[in-house]
């Protein structure tokens, strides 16, 4: 009579923490990145000298149900789910401890740092590379005086993520005539137009260079070529002379007399050269002209250099050639700030690059959301996103900075992770090391993983409990009063 009342009362027990797990799981239907949990029972045996009896059941195991909860788009910038089996890092910065989630709704917290719904630092990889290149060798953020936009350009790849801002002042108020005749003279419609073309071209490198990213790097080259007049010093000059040259199907003429000083002729046909948009024209002073085309990689037809009915001679100092990979882009801004500088304008170009690290183990930082103490630009104004791969951008006005990288980590065995409170996990020895899971995830941006519970599973689950639960415990009101009732006929 005894062994039946406590064989009714280990049902009761075990049916109650069902219950209480599958109403934990009903509780957590909507919490981001919760995994359900599962219970399991036993059978109690215990020994006689000639047979076994049934003793009861006991709970065998409570674990978690580590799969895949369903994405749900929220158009929230901070929040991101992971597609895979991979956890976001988090460190309690009070305690110094890490723990790891799936849950993806971070915010900017009071310090400026990436945090989780917890006031847990998001860790993942910070900005690492800022390069600046500037007229003023002496900024080091990227200004706002420079009021004409020029790009900002996000390029992501296998490799690596990086932005690309670049902005310039006005270079149609400062452009004036470059007048010193021989020596690269130019107009100054001519300047600007030069400028023109150079920022239509860089921002054609950069459009090249967002599909071909990940390219060795290697400069372009600019096509530079001297030609040497041997008659214009000789004194054995004509009459009437002419300094012949045909630029892209273009002849270009400069006529003088033996009276006249033919180093001043030789400049002022350097300097009709040098009106040509993108090309400019040198001379030595010993009878040699050096024309150079501005735009590295552009090439310049020119035929029959002559004096009267002598060809010059020809030195090719360089060919034009195109680059790759980031040489292309730094050619072509490199020539763009030099047009500015002629132009009397300021330039400046901010590149934020953040590599993609594919080994196991990495080491993984807070990430700072403030563009202040990045040192980006001087105020706060700025709308923080995270986008594709993981990467962390802030937008101002057109301009958008990459500032950092979400990481997600793998464990050997989940299920022997600690579970502390309902969306973070603690790494155990039994679980193993976290490792590096770039590889085996997508960062998916704009949403959440919500909870991997079937509601309508879950309530089946409890209904089937609860009435186990209440058979269970009629069964023991019942055995409990034929207890009391034999304790009576005893008496």
């Amino acid at each position: 009579m005894i062994s039946s009342l406590y064989n009714g009362m280990s049902g009761i027990m075990a049916h109650e923490k069902a219950i209480n797990v599958e109403a934990n799981n009903s509780a957590n239907v909507n919490t981001a990145g919760y995994k359900s949990s599962q219970i399991s029972f036993q059978d109690l045996i215990y020994n006689s000298t000639s047979y076994e009896k049934g003793h009861g059941v006991s709970e065998d195991l409570i674990s978690k149900k580590f799969i895949q909860g369903t994405i749900t788009d929220t158009g929230n910038n901070f929040d991101v789910a992971i597609e895979g089996d991979g956890y976001f890092p988090v460190r309690d910065k009070r305690k110094n401890e890490i723990f790891y989630t799936r849950s993806g709704d971070f915010f900017k917290g009071g310090d400026g740092t990436l945090q989780n719904t917890n006031g847990m630092q998001v860790l993942g990889t910070p900005m690492e590379q800022k390069e600046i290149v500037s007229t003023d060798a002496k900024l080091t953020t990227f200004q706002r005086g420079y009021d004409k936009f020029i790009t900002s350009t996000t390029i992501t790849n296998k490799e690596f993520l990086q932005t690309i801002n670049a902005s310039t002042t006005d270079f149609r108020k400062t452009a004036k005539d470059i007048s010193v005749s021989g020596k690269g003279f130019k107009p100054r419609n001519v300047v600007i137009q030069d400028v023109v073309n150079h920022l239509a071209d860089y921002r054609a490198k950069i459009e090249l260079y967002r599909g071909h990213s990940t390219e060795p790097y290697k400069k372009s080259t600019n096509q530079k070529t001297k030609y040497t007049f041997s008659s214009l010093n000789s004194g054995d000059l004509a009459r009437k002379n002419t300094l012949r040259i045909i630029v892209n199907n273009e002849e270009i003429l400069q006529k003088f007399t033996k009276d006249d000083d033919p180093q001043v002729a030789l400049n002022t046909f350097a300097d009709k050269i040098s009106r040509k948009t993108g090309m400019r024209a040198v001379t030595d002073g010993k009878g040699s002209l050096t024309i150079e085309t501005l735009i590295p990689g552009d090439v310049n037809f020119i035929t029959y250099p002559s004096l009267n009915d002598d060809n010059a001679a020809e030195t090719i100092i360089s060919k034009a050639s195109l680059g790759s990979g980031q040489g292309l882009l730094d050619s072509s801004r490199d020539a763009l700030k030099k047009a500015l500088e002629l132009a009397g304008a300021k330039f400046m170009e901010l590149r934020n690059t953040i590599k993609i690290n594919t080994k196991e183990n990495i080491k993984l930082n807070e990430i700072q959301l403030s563009p202040v103490k990045l040192n980006l630009y001087d105020d706060e104004v700025g709308v923080i996103s995270v986008e594709k791969a993981g990467g962390i951008y802030v937008k101002n006005g057109k301009n958008k900075f990459l500032i950092g990288k979400l990481e997600t980590t793998f464990f050997r065995d989940d299920n022997e992770l600690e579970l502390v409170g309902e969306t973070l996990f603690k790494e155990t020895p039994s679980s193993g090391k976290p490792r590096n899971a770039i590889l085996r995830d997508k960062i998916l941006p704009h949403s959440l993983e919500k909870s991997n519970v079937e509601l309508s599973n879950t309530l089946v689950s409890l209904m089937t409990y609860q009435r186990a639960f209440e058979a269970n415990s009629k069964s023991i009101t019942t055995s409990d009063e034929m207890l009391k009732t034999a304790i009576n006929l005893r008496k």
